[in-house]
């Protein structure tokens, strides 16, 4: 499996989790920074919450993170893993988790676009028509009210003045 596998990378390493101890573990799916300022794709990874002394690590077992740690998974406390992906956790629809049984029946689901569906993450949901959209996410009438009124002006407001001067210069151009 080439790079962009960690849907199925972060399932399989939650499927190594023996018994009770699952209950330590949540699927994680975020949108984080890649490429750089204002570029953002969402990826999955396993949070462990130790039951000792609370303290929060995070799993990538991604392709990516194993080509940038010798082959291995990476394993980081939650500061790191902030401090290395920038994830965009107080978003709107930006980071939820699942439980075992919850990521079970997604990934079980023998349709094959199941995940993308039962995922809450707005800016991934460009397939939606209004109405679908607004019953999954609320506070918003569609997609393009999302992006336009919330993530890009919250997330990528360098992104919005560049669209705003491309659009001056196509009215200059037409007019």
């Amino acid at each position: 499996m080439a790079g962009g596998d960690c849907v199925k990378a972060t399932f399989m390493e939650f499927l190594d989790v023996h018994g009770k101890k699952k209950d330590q573990y949540k699927y994680v799916v975020v949108l984080r920074q890649t490429f750089g300022v204002e570029n953002y794709a969402f990826h999955c990874l396993l949070k462990k919450t130790n039951p000792a002394d609370k303290k929060v690590y995070m799993i990538d077992a991604s392709n990516h993170a194993k080509m940038t740690n010798d082959g291995e998974k990476l394993v980081m406390t939650w500061d790191e893993w902030v401090e290395r992906d920038k994830p965009l956790l107080d978003g709107k629809y930006t980071y939820f988790e699942w439980t075992w049984l919850e990521v079970l029946n997604v990934m079980l689901d023998e349709d094959d676009e199941s995940f993308i569906k039962a995922t809450r993450i707005a800016k991934d949901r460009w397939d939606l028509k209004p109405k679908e959209f607004n019953k999954l996410f609320p506070e918003f009438e569609s997609f393009q009210d999302y992006m336009q009124n919330y993530f890009l002006p919250t997330h990528q407001p360098q992104m919005m003045e560049l669209m705003a001067g491309a659009n001056e210069l196509n009215k200059k151009k037409v007019g």
